[in-house]
């Protein structure tokens, strides 16, 4: 019944992002060279006052991304999980409300509700045969993530990430939406969840 369950779950996110046509599939590229890794002392203070203590992790130099439409549509405001699919229950819940605020500097911010959590660097590579993969390199390195990007709607207002095998993703699906805002808890109806 689960496995059916999330059948059902991944095929309307699937549904819901269809990629656009293939008209603008060429601006969605970007460098294919994955970036070099900066190891910086992930101690030092961060922007906007994010607490440093228990982040023991590095992130790669943040490089400026290409005029592209998929990080036109990235960069525009916040990108937040509206639903997000995986086997562990603590691990969908947990998920629910995190939230990503990207900048063309290829750097990026995330949190969860009205809480930042971390920083760090961010980059689009496309690998030839799989899709346009979006990296997050945190200064947590414990929230270091690695998505394919397989949808976006027409609109672009919603999007669907796969996490990559391999990777601490691997097996779970995103449905990442547009907000102008970071999320409330009462905008998704989670006042009791933690």
């Amino acid at each position: 019944m689960r496995y059916l369950m999330i059948g059902m779950l991944m095929s309307l996110l699937f549904v819901a992002c269809k990629n656009n046509s293939d008209k603008g599939q060429a601006s969605n590229q970007a460098p294919a060279d994955p970036p070099t890794v900066y190891r910086g002392n992930a101690t030092t203070a961060s922007p906007d006052g994010v607490p440093q203590a228990n982040k023991n992790g590095s992130f790669m130099e943040p490089t400026p991304l290409p005029d592209a439409r998929t990080v036109e549509l990235l960069t525009k405001d916040f990108w937040v999980f509206e639903y997000y699919v995986a086997d562990e229950k603590e691990v969908r819940l947990g998920n629910k409300g995190r939230w990503f605020a990207f900048y063309k500097d290829g750097t990026f911010e995330n949190g969860r509700w009205t809480e930042k959590l971390g920083y760090g660097a961010w980059n689009l590579q496309n690998v030839p045969g799989e899709g346009l993969n979006l990296i997050l390199d945190n200064i947590d390195d414990k929230q270091d993530e690695q998505w394919e990007i397989q949808g976006v709607n027409e609109s672009g207002d919603a999007m669907t990430w796969v996490g990559i095998n391999e990777t601490n993703t691997a097996g779970h699906v995103v449905k990442a939406i547009n907000l102008l805002t970071r999320p409330t808890r009462k905008q998704f109806d989670a006042e009791n969840i933690e």
